[in-house]
């Protein structure tokens, strides 16, 4: 079945490759969309109008389920994958588990600061080229914002549902973590997905309606303004959650200084890498 899974997932990665150049965006979606087939839908509703973004969600899900029959039928369990843990690990020691999921986790916390500062380059809007580059990179930050959240949670799950295990290895520092897993981060989260939501939205009216905004041709340019407005204010929330979340790590790191000490040991191994 894990056969028949991954010929799938380069299936539908090879199809969105070709297809993504068609409707104006990153070809980088069909690497995510390999490694993280979950986003398959995802795509479709940002390259499909509404009615017609069902029908291939519902094509998508046909054809999982047509490959999964497939390979039960075609691959005998002794040639099929061994089944792994839910918890990629470099090995099979709790240790190594949670080390992994924690390097991973702050990789892509480090992937998504570096896309949200190429973001905040983005200055010139003069032509369909320049916008499209535009879209192209909060494409890649919503994407990356995606996978950090996912490791931040596979790794929250994780010491939540070996609690008992930590304690008994000597492990607990990882326990604290869960700490930093509060309101103020919660809230950041959000607001920083309806800041990339917004971001996407104006430029994506401005790719579609370019001619008459810049001729100043109305309803469109009036549409453009509102659109403004609203990235801007999702800008100034994202900016007052991020420095709540941040005032909320100084405190609890303040409280947990053996926190402190692994979070620099990791960012120490990680910059060795």
């Amino acid at each position: 079945m894990k056969v028949s899974y991954i010929l799938y997932s380069l299936l539908v990665s090879m199809w969105v490759f070709k297809d993504a150049a068609l409707h104006g965006r990153s070809r980088w979606w069909a690497l995510f969309v390999f490694f993280l087939p979950i986003l398959s839908p995802y795509y479709f509703v940002k390259t499909r109008p509404a009615n017609k973004y069902w029908k291939y969600i519902g094509l998508w899900l046909l054809g999982f389920l047509i490959f999964h029959a497939i390979g039960v039928a075609l691959f005998p369990k002794k040639y099929q994958l061994k089944p792994t843990s839910k918890v990629s690990s470099i090995s099979s020691s709790l240790k190594d588990q949670i080390i992994d999921l924690s390097n991973k986790s702050g990789l892509s916390a480090e992937s998504l600061q570096k896309a949200l500062i190429s973001l905040d380059k983005i200055k010139n809007l003069d032509t369909l080229s320049d916008i499209n580059d535009a879209i192209s990179t909060v494409e890649q930050a919503q994407l990356l914002f995606f996978q950090a959240n996912e490791d931040s949670d596979r790794l929250s799950d994780f010491i939540n549902k070996n609690k008992m295990q930590l304690l008994k290895e000597g492990m607990g520092v990882f326990m604290e973590m869960e700490g930093l897993i509060d309101e103020a981060y919660f809230s950041y989260r959000k607001a920083l997905r309806e800041y990339l939501n917004s971001h996407m939205e104006i430029l994506e009216y401005l790719r579609d309606n370019f001619e008459p905004i810049k001729r100043g041709q109305q309803p469109q340019s009036n549409t453009f303004k509102q659109l403004y407005i609203k990235l801007g204010t999702a800008q100034d929330i994202c900016n007052e959650a991020y420095l709540r979340n941040e005032k909320s790590v100084d405190q609890y790191l303040k409280e947990h200084p053996n926190l402190v000490e692994f979070i620099n040991k990791a960012r120490q191994k990680l910059k060795e890498k």
